[in-house]
């Protein structure tokens, strides 16, 4: 056989990129899911419901809205180039899982509320969007999420509310980026994670002194483990934060004074 022929044949059996898929149940009583495609000049957006119907997103940062005609569970698809997408514009309860394939996406730098109040989603994924620089309240409220999540991108900034009440989390988070500038309730109640302030802080010596706000930052994590996983000396670790404020910030973890 010629190579050629061999060449076709390989392009011929190659997989289309597997898009970003949303899992959605909706119930009788709330048949409508919507969600919010944001992107630059020459980007775009294009959504298949899973009923047969989609829609290629006209407008940026315009919420779009579909009807489903039966109760039951769909899967959604998503591809573009997008800068941000929020999966939970409206009724965010009925997404019950997503794959996390990002690059169908397009590049996604702003998390900001993207599964906000996802309360019954689970998203296994080891690691964010690279380039990746607000997650603010990106997973706040997802409570069913186990997020065995390995690592932040290095970008991020800001992190405020990002996994608030992630009760499921298995995030395991060697570093802090040190670009942070907030914090606030990032970490809230994420009883199940695992985190230590003294490898955080040999990891980034020079400290962040951009970070203003850690209040209730790690506020119950890792208290779900027996002895709890969040650990290391608070003292030192808010020396490297010197403009920063931590009101009950470590209350509820395992870390030492």
């Amino acid at each position: 056989m010629s190579m050629f022929f061999m060449a076709c044949g390989a392009k011929a059996a190659a997989k289309k990129p597997e898009p970003f898929l949303l899992t959605v149940a909706v119930t009788a009583d709330n048949l409508q899911y919507g969600v919010t495609p944001y992107w630059n000049s020459g980007g775009g957006c294009v959504i298949e419901w899973g009923d047969g119907q989609s829609t290629t997103a006209a407008n940026s940062g315009t919420t779009i809205n579909h009807t489903y005609t039966a109760a039951g569970s769909y899967t959604v698809r998503v591809s573009g180039d997008m800068y941000r997408f929020r999966a939970s514009t409206t009724n965010p309860g009925a997404v019950t899982f997503c794959n996390g394939n990002w690059s169908a996406l397009g590049s996604i730098t702003d998390g900001s509320s993207m599964f906000y109040n996802c309360a019954n989603m689970d998203i296994l994924v080891d690691r964010l969007p690279a380039g990746l620089t607000s997650g603010q309240s990106m997973f706040n409220g997802c409570k069913a999420a186990t997020l065995p999540l390995a690592s932040l991108p290095d970008g991020l900034t800001n992190g405020s509310n990002m996994f608030q009440d992630c009760n499921a989390s298995l995030m395991s988070i060697p570093r802090l980026p040190s670009g942070l500038t907030g914090a606030g309730y990032m970490f809230y109640r994420c009883r199940k994670m695992t985190a230590d302030l003294d490898a955080w802080a040999a990891n980034n010596p020079g400290g962040w002194r951009s970070l203003t706000n850690c209040n209730y930052m790690l506020y119950g994590a890792g208290s779900d483990n027996s002895p709890g996983t969040v650990t290391g000396n608070r003292s030192a670790f808010q020396a490297l934060c010197p403009n920063a404020t931590f009101t009950a910030a470590f209350n509820n973890t395992n870390t030492t004074a």
